[in-house]
């Protein structure tokens, strides 16, 4: 396997894939270019709008470190301030940040892979 090759990365632990590696492994004869996997997990659309539902900032943790730092800065005010109705607002605002955050991840990683085919 890749993981056992000699001039595989040392620093990765055997059959554990992270969010995004980039892997150059040996080709049989010189004259070839080395291939490149990509290895990625996509996110679900789907499960990062229904986790951003009904979970609020929380469920945005699936698709986006950053939108859910800022929907817990911006919820947590408005959830004091308008005695929880403002939340009317800033749950749905969480299911499509999480949409969207899922489908930028997922062109992200097309492009990688169409950038090295």
């Amino acid at each position: 396997t890749l993981q056992n090759h000699p001039k595989s990365p040392a620093h990765l632990p055997k059959n554990s894939p992270s969010d995004f590696e980039l892997i150059n492994t040996y080709t049989m004869e010189p004259s070839q270019q080395p291939a490149v996997i990509v290895i990625a997990n996509k996110k679900s659309k789907a499960i990062a709008a229904i986790l951003g539902f009904f979970f609020g900032p929380l469920g945005l943790l699936y698709s986006s470190l950053l939108g859910a730092a800022v929907m817990f800065i911006v919820s947590i005010p408005i959830l004091f301030i308008t005695a929880g109705f403002g939340l009317i607002i800033t749950v749905p605002a969480c299911a499509i940040w999480g949409f969207i955050a899922a489908a930028n991840h997922n062109s992200k990683i097309s492009s990688q892979v169409q950038g090295h085919m």
